[in-house]
């Protein structure tokens, strides 16, 4: 577990009673009346957690905390001064009380909250801030013993500082999930399988997005299901998907019916995606397979409509993945495209081609109109000024006017970074203006898979995909400096969207589980 370097504070020496001058505390059995101001008020509510167990570790303007709480109680090193607000106990520096996982004990104005033990600790760097609330979406580290020690993985929204302040436990692996608000209150859509809400790593039948909204019913608030996104016959991706008034579009591999040139040149990487898929899917023939094929699943309320990507208008094929067999194909594919982000617009859509080392933006025919990265194509933009020539399997891609934004993963090297290209279809060119890098143990980050890039007011908040070193990264939306930094031992970030104020306030009075 790697150490976080902390500012030492000095404990606060507290007259308790009046008249008692500079007598030190005696240890024992205390109550929150001993910590109650004198008569006359002259001592103020304080209070300083000095435990290496307790996230935030820095000292700062922070009022929220998490904790373990093993055996069903907490249990943490304090000093101050604080008044009676509910049961719990000082003991030889520490303050102790019976709670659960999800619930919190309120003193002298802060609030310390019990995680599960399932879920590691947030570590950080000192003063480490994102600007805003972000939900999170994790998988666990299969380069870690995150598996053996029996970890889960977690959708968490994260405050500012990154500690939980909401989370509902998955099973398996990431997957999208997304609040949002509309003139109904707040909902939550995220990627189900078999009538749950979960994160599960596949594309069985059935699978689907659900949305549910949050309810208050006898001064409760409970997530309850609205409606759902799971057609007959169509499994959707679980990497991304976005709900508009006319209904979603998601994504989705169309799988071939019969194996045709795949046009690879190499075996593809045999990265195993779901239980057996590696030992059963690397003897079959590369050059000549079914393939899994890109496309947009658009879903109203009338019909259904698969459109698939025309691969004509695209660049060549840079890698791709042995896949477990999807809906009705019983044999083993490849998946040659890897679409992980769709960002809806007016006349097109912008998708993340991770296997063509792209991002495209494609109309509603599945036709590509321009493309940024990749070896070659049709209608790609020529990349200006950017150090590393171009995106390497990069994710996210976000259009907003005339500036694309991605987390580029630049696979197979320690250079994870946040590009934005400023777009000239006239000129036919993407010119780099921005570039944020990470900061990991060995200079720069290395994530083969996975990640995201989303900007708030002055800085960038990177999900550092499948670094096992830094899970947040936040970065300096004008130089491009990392500012700071968060990690989840044993855990994998595939996504991090900031959330507002408001809908925060609102998820964070949800009961977690």
């Amino acid at each position: 577990m790697r150490a976080i370097a902390l500012r030492r504070v000095g404990f606060l020496m507290l007259g308790l009673l009046a008249g008692c001058g500079g007598t030190a505390i005696e240890t024992g059995v205390r109550t929150s009346s001993d910590f109650a101001p004198n008569e006359t008020g002259a001592q103020p509510e304080s209070l300083v957690i000095n435990d290496e167990n307790v996230f935030p570790k820095f000292k700062s303007s922070v009022k929220y905390y998490v904790t373990h709480c093993p055996e069903g109680e907490i249990s943490f090193k304090a000093e101050g001064s604080f008044r009676e607000s509910q049961s719990y106990t000082y003991l030889d520096g520490y303050i102790k009380a019976a709670l659960k996982p999800g619930e919190s004990l309120d003193i002298a104005g802060n609030e310390v909250k019990c995680i599960p033990d399932d879920m590691p600790l947030p570590q950080a760097t000192e003063g480490f801030d994102m600007g805003g609330a972000v939900l999170l979406s994790t998988t666990l580290d299969t380069n870690s013993n995150a598996v053996f020690e029996g970890l889960n993985p977690y959708l968490m929204l994260l405050d500012k500082h990154g500690a939980p302040v909401w989370w509902r436990s998955g099973v398996s692996a990431e997957a999208h999930a997304e609040f949002f608000e509309d003139e109904t209150g707040v909902s939550l859509m995220s990627y189900t399988e078999d009538g749950e809400s979960k994160a599960v790593f596949s594309h069985l039948p059935g699978s689907g997005y659900v949305v549910e909204r949050v309810l208050e019913r006898g001064g409760v608030k409970t997530l309850q299901e609205i409606k759902r996104y799971s057609p007959t016959g169509v499994p959707l991706d679980f990497h991304d998907a976005v709900l508009s008034k006319d209904g979603l579009i998601g994504m989705y591999y169309k799988i071939d019916t019969e194996p045709r040139d795949t046009g690879l040149t190499r075996t593809p990487d045999t990265l195993t995606i779901g239980l057996g898929a590696k030992d059963v899917c690397s003897s079959k023939s590369y050059k000549r397979a079914k393939l899994a094929v890109g496309a947009l699943v658009f879903i109203s309320k009338e019909s259904v409509k698969v459109v698939e990507i025309n691969h004509d208008g695209l660049p060549s094929i840079t890698g791709a993945l042995w896949h477990t067999p999807t809906g009705e194909a019983k044999d083993c594919v490849i998946d040659v495209d890897h679409l992980n982000a769709v960002d809806v617009h007016e006349d097109f859509h912008v998708v993340t081609m991770r296997h063509r080392d792209t991002v495209a933006a494609v109309d509603s025919d599945g036709e590509v109109l321009w493309s940024v990265g990749g070896q070659d194509g049709p209608v790609a933009l020529q990349i200006l000024g950017d150090p590393l020539g171009r995106p390497i399997k990069p994710h996210d891609g976000r259009l907003v006017g005339d500036v694309l934004t991605m987390f580029d993963n630049h696979s197979g090297k320690s250079e994870a970074r946040v590009v934005s290209y400023k777009i000239d279809l006239k000129e036919r060119t993407a010119t780099l203006i921005y570039e944020g890098r990470a900061v990991c143990k060995d200079g720069g980050c290395s994530a083969f898979a996975m990640g995201s890039a989303r900007k708030n007011g002055e800085v960038y908040v990177a999900a550092m995909g499948t670094s096992s070193d830094v899970s947040l990264s936040v970065l300096d939306s004008k130089s491009g400096k990392q500012r700071g930094s968060l990690w989840f031992e044993g855990y994998w970030s595939y996504r991090a969207v900031f959330q507002s104020d408001s809908l925060t306030d609102v998820v964070r009075s949800l009961t977690s589980k």
